[in-house]
């Protein structure tokens, strides 16, 4: 028999005009992917969302050449409905004639067909110009169920080949810890810059292109909770801390919605602000912050308000009030500034609410 990833050998004698027809196993599998994203490929090629496109003309040089801007003219924010563990019961293949050029989407010799339900909640990052990351997935989606076709990668100019897929969702809410004693970052999704685990810790290295760079868990969903971290900014030109209630990540300085608490040892402060594709300082407090040296920060979150300790777990450096953002992940995040984290722990507060008996 033949051997997937083996060789195998035709020894016979051969005439003039003797064919060969080869037909190669062309295999669904399920690839996985970002936030518990699937891709999906089969045989060698990754398939895509079939979109159509809407081209707007920019500049014509006159050469030839035209500038264009593609935009998606039909649904693109769709979850897969498919048996992860048996993918080729959940697709049809559909093949056509070979055209010249297989890779012209509307003209390409195969195609996938796959049930799917649109996710309304996932869409444009904050600067309008791509689509945010999946959903962490499994998603909940109560839209109807429509049949969607994916053709291979190539054939597509805008794509979306990640897709998280339906089922029951299995967030975090109730408390996240990692010491990174493994000397792994797993679950750790980034946004620029350089993170790495080194002696049990989380590290930033210096950003080359954008001054703010982020991590997060987006298997996270925390709304009142106690975050405790230890923090180590490594020079004066930034600073260094964390972010929680955090969504629509993207790879600005400030592209995310949320909140963050940094230690500054250049400015000798303690800040706490928000961000929205922008930057808003709530709150800051003089502090002794020295470069090199760990910190333990507490961010106690209840509601509208925010309690912040450093080192001194009982009277807190500062509390502030804000309503913008009321849930969403946790991370870290590093300004112009190489920076490191450990031992973090996030629990869950109760929201004292009584259920009936």
């Amino acid at each position: 028999g033949v051997l997937s990833g083996a060789f195998y050998t035709v020894n016979r004698t051969w005439n003039n005009h003797d064919a060969m027809t080869v037909e190669l196993p062309m295999g669904i599998a399920i690839n996985n992917e970002v936030n518990h994203s699937v891709s999906v490929q089969r045989g060698p090629l990754v398939y895509s969302l079939k979109i159509q496109e809407n081209w707007v003309p920019r500049v014509d040089y006159g050469n030839g050449f035209k500038e264009n801007e593609l935009f998606p003219a039909s649904d693109w924010n769709y979850a897969l409905v498919i048996d992860k563990k048996h993918p080729e019961s959940s697709f049809q293949v559909k093949k056509k004639t070979m055209p010249e050029n297989p890779f012209i989407q509307t003209t390409t010799p195969v195609s996938l067909q796959v049930k799917a339900r649109k996710i309304p909640e996932w869409g444009y990052d904050l600067n309008g110009l791509f689509a945010c990351d999946p959903p962490y997935g499994l998603v909940a989606a109560c839209q109807a169920t429509e049949q969607v076709t994916l053709v291979p990668f190539g054939a597509e100019n805008i794509r979306i080949t990640c897709f998280p897929a339906v089922g029951v969702p299995a967030k975090v809410t109730t408390s996240f810890s990692d010491d990174f004693f493994d000397g792994k970052q797993t679950g750790w999704v980034t946004y620029n810059g350089a993170f790495y685990v080194q002696h049990g810790e989380f590290a930033a290295s210096t950003n080359v292109g954008h001054n703010g760079s982020k991590s997060v868990q987006a298997s996270t969903d925390f709304s009142d909770f106690t975050y405790d971290v230890n923090v180590k900014v490594e020079g004066t030109t930034g600073d260094g801390g964390i972010i929680f209630r955090a969504s629509k990540l993207g790879f600005g300085d400030d592209e995310y919605n949320g909140y963050y608490v940094g230690l500054n040892a250049g400015n000798k402060r303690l800040i706490f602000g928000r961000a929205d594709n922008d930057w808003v300082e709530l709150k800051s407090a003089n502090m002794e912050v020295t470069a090199g040296t760990w910190y333990k920060l507490r961010v106690e979150a209840k509601g509208s308000t925010f309690t912040i300790y450093v080192d001194d777990m009982k009277t807190p450096k500062m509390t502030c009030s804000d309503d913008k953002y009321v849930s969403g992940y946790i991370g870290v995040r590093s300004y112009n500034q190489p920076a490191r984290w450990d031992n973090i722990k996030v629990t869950a507060l109760s929201t004292g609410k009584k259920h009936k008996e």
